[in-house]
């Protein structure tokens, strides 16, 4: 999701938050509120209070949801498995959300099989109790 920001306060910490810069010393303290909803208002305090509320917005480009399809494309070339199913980012592991999350669920649990023989395999990664 992409973040619509309307600022209530321009401090400066807050300006670069917006911006995605986050200053080098981080703000004493955070406070967000209403997580639920489609609205967060976050209150920064440092040298001085600032607010800032963000309003979700249509996601910007394609994906579950949460991450969009570039993001989980880009690891591909280094990937040995690659599975991609149409579920959306939360009930992709719930087996009653459909045949898509169990096939997520299936590829999921062979990847982490896959993974521990690997390392019954491997002669540096083996543990002395195995």
């Amino acid at each position: 999701m992409s973040w619509q920001a309307q600022r209530h306060s321009a401090s400066l910490a807050v300006q670069q938050w917006l911006q995605g810069h986050a200053p080098k010393k981080a703000p004493v303290g955070a406070t967000a509120f209403d997580q639920t909803g489609v609205r967060r208002h976050v209150i920064l305090r440092g040298a001085e209070q600032a607010g800032a509320e963000f309003v979700i917005s249509a996601p910007d480009e394609a994906g579950d949801g949460t991450v969009p399809s570039r993001s989980g494309l880009s690891p591909q070339p280094h990937c040995q498995s690659f599975l991609r199913v149409a579920v959306e980012h939360e009930p992709a592991y719930n087996p009653e959300a459909g045949p898509a999350s169990v096939q997520a669920l299936h590829f999921t649990l062979r990847a982490i099989v896959r993974i521990a023989q690997r390392v019954r395999e491997s002669s540096r990664m083996m543990y002395e109790d195995f």
